[in-house]
Parts: C-alpha cells; structure tokens; sequence
C-alpha cells in the first residue's frame, strides 16, 4: 500500500518564511522534507491496514458478548470490547480522508464493513439460539438495554477513545493503542451485535435502535479522528479531502441536531424508567368480610340465638317472666385464598411503570419505585415471548400490568 506524493521540492529557507508559515512549521510534528513525511504517512497506513487479526478478533469479540448476553454479566461486555479487533479501519478512513487516497479510503471502508457483518452476524446467531433454547421460557437481558439508546456519556468515552488512539498512533506508529481501540469497539461495535441479536430473537426496542447507535457513533469517530489529524500536522490534501471533510461535519452535526430534537427510544419502551419526585408508600391491609344476600331476608350468613326476657300475665295471677328467643344477625367472613405479594425489582434502574393492559402501547397507570410491595392477581398474558402479570398497588388498590421479571415474589405463587 502507497500513498502517493508529489515531486520532491528544493528544500525552503527557513529564515525566509513567513512568520504564519514559521508557526505552522513548527507545530508540524512530521519531519520538513517530503520523502519521510510520505514514509510516516505509509507506517501510519500500514498501521490502519485492515488485517486477518482483524476478522480473527472479530469473532473471538462476538462470542463473548454472546455468552455476555446469555449470563446477562456487565463484566462480559467490558472483555468483549477488550478483545475486539484494532479499530484501525476508522484511522484508516480519517486519514484517507485527509491525504486524499481513495483507494486507501475504499480498502479501509471494506474492512470496516466485513468485520460489522460478522459482528452483527454473529449476534443474530446468538439471538437464534437464544430463541431456540428458551422457547416455552421467556428470556429477557437487562443489560442489552444499556447499548441500544443514545446517551451522552457513551459519547463522552468515544471521543475520549478517538482523541486518544490518534494521538497515540500518530505519536509512535509502531505500536497500536489497544486500550482507547477497546474504548471505540465498546460503543461502536457493541451496538452493532445486540441490535443483530435483538433482530433474530425477536426482544422488542433493541432493533433497529442499536443499528442508529452504530451508524451515529461510527460517522462521529471518524469525523473526530480526522479533526485530530488536522490539529496534529496532516492536512487536507485536495478538493477530496476537502469534501469528505465537509460531508462529515454535516453528517454529525444533523444527527447531533437529531438526537437533541428527537429521542431515538421511544418513551413507551421505557418500562423501568420512573420519576425520581414519588415517595414509597407504606404497606396497609384491610380485611373487608364477604357476605351473601338470602331473598327476603336481611344480609347474613349466620345468625345467633338470644334469650330475652318479657313479662307476661294474667288477670288474677301473679305476673311471671318468659323467654323468648330472638336472634340477632352476625355477619361473619367466607374463606379467602391466601394472597400473593411481591416487590418491584428493575435491575439497572429505580422503579418500573405499571400499565393498564398487557401492552407497551398501553396508558400507564402509575409508576412505581423498587421495594414497592404489590399484590398479585391471577391473571397472566403472554405476548412477544414476555409474561405479563397483573398487579394491584397496596396503598390504593390500584390495579394494572407489569412484566413478570420486573417483580420478585414474597409469597409463595399459587
């Protein structure tokens, strides 16, 4: 691979510069003459060269956050990202970019491209096996959530790991900054396999938002490694360069506009997410006896006999005192199956929301924090993979529709 250069010019006059182009000299970091700054871009080249590692790590990166899927580990995601190939393909782009190489921007892009569709591949494989394994059992992975949104830390950490794998590679080309390479196939990469295995499995709001997480914090490295570059000596070469530049400004600057106008997870997927203004309500349980209503009679279900005493008499007689039994109505309660609590539980987040059907569509009844004690009813809907219970709220015996793994039991379930 080449990067092709000018015709060597005669040495210039240092003294004879002007002071803006002094300045600009110094600040280079590349040596003056031309045939080794062109020998610094070739070993920066070669570096950002996509390679068999490439593809070999890739599907070493993929497994891994497969069984992170399946374990559900945090853990397992930070060493997926660790093992995941050498984001040299972004580099590569950038600094095509900035030379003005098109054949070196197009090999860069096709690496690129091959190692995502493995990714992604490889995370449809695991969602497919997924499917397969946990067909009558409904399994739902809290932590693939974190990777399918837009947050604004996630792009805290790729600029900081673009920033640093240029600043590095450029500063000793012989040697590949892995750790800030992790940082960028953490929030590139990662997005990608889960929204693959959001696809094949069929878990709702994980495609195609990790799709849009990876195309928006593809394009927003690239443009940050190339913004760095300039900043570090190597600048646009021709009209090329120039307009792939300006395309990338314009590309991040649109999503940027269209994350803060839009929010690409829909609030109605957000079903753990809930005010931090509720207070948690205390436990309080009144017992309400069940009567049944006989025709022509008044309502009670078992009456007792009492004796009262009536004066009776006659005429020329002493008066004496009789008997009589009366009864008095003493409602008493029927039988009733032992009931079922259980306790909000959203892991990752402070509480769930409690909807009036079994469905994401639904209104929602009220937000609940963790801890919240909630009683269980019978009825049950399956729908998408996911069991829908439906709960009543104790303080108010308000009642609505939560996910089954959202709520951890305190009594046994019937």
């Amino acid at each position: 691979m080449s990067i092709p250069t000018s015709q060597p010019l005669p040495p210039e006059d240092f003294d004879r510069l002007t002071p803006a182009r002094r300045r600009r000299r110094r600040r280079m970091i590349f040596p003056g003459a031309t045939d080794q700054q062109s020998a610094f871009l070739e070993e920066l080249a070669h570096r950002a060269l996509p390679s068999a590692d490439l593809f070999l790590f890739a599907i070493i990166s993929v497994l891994i956050l497969g069984i992170a899927i399946w374990l559900d580990a945090p853990a397992l995601y930070f060493l997926a990202a660790l093992f995941a190939p050498f984001m040299g393909p972004v580099l590569g782009m950038a600094l095509a970019s900035m030379t003005g190489t098109r054949s070196f921007f197009f090999q860069s892009l096709g690496g690129l491209i091959l190692a995502c569709f493995i990714y992604f591949w490889g995370g449809m494989g695991c969602g497919w096996i997924t499917l397969i394994i946990t067909r009558d059992v409904p399994f739902v992975p809290t932590q693939v959530f974190f990777h399918n949104q837009f947050t604004w830390p996630d792009f805290f950490v790729l600029c900081v790991g673009a920033i640093l794998t240029v600043v590095l590679l450029v500063r000793n080309p012989s040697e590949r900054p892995i750790l800030s390479s992790g940082a960028l196939a953490y929030e590139i990469l990662l997005p990608l396999g889960v929204a693959g295995f959001g696809l094949a499995s069929g878990t709702a709001n994980l495609f195609p938002n990790g799709l849009l997480v990876f195309f928006t914090h593809l394009v927003v490295a690239v443009l940050i490694c190339t913004v760095i570059m300039g900043f570090m000596g190597i600048k646009p070469r021709d009209r090329w360069s120039f307009t792939v530049t300006t395309m990338l400004i314009m590309v991040v600057s649109l999503i940027i506009i269209g994350v803060s106008l839009f929010d690409p997870l829909p609030a109605k997927y957000r079903t753990t997410q809930v005010a931090v203004t509720l207070v948690k309500p205390s436990l309080s349980i009144t017992f309400t006896p069940t009567v049944t209503r006989v025709p022509n009679t008044a309502t009670v279900i078992k009456s007792t006999a009492t004796l009262v005493a009536v004066e009776t008499s006659t005429p020329g007689s002493t008066p004496t005192n009789t008997l009589i039994p009366t009864h008095t109505k003493t409602p008493t309660a029927s039988p009733q199956p032992t009931p079922v609590y259980a306790k909000i539980m959203a892991k990752g987040d402070s509480g769930a929301f409690v909807r009036e059907k079994p469905d994401l569509d639904a209104p929602v009844v009220k937000a609940v924090l963790n801890d919240t004690l909630v009683e269980i009813l019978p009825d049950t809907f399956m729908t998408n993979g996911q069991v829908w219970i439906k709960v009543r709220l104790m303080p108010d015996g308000v009642e609505g529709w939560i996910w089954r793994y959202l709520v951890i039991t305190a009594t046994p379930m019937q």
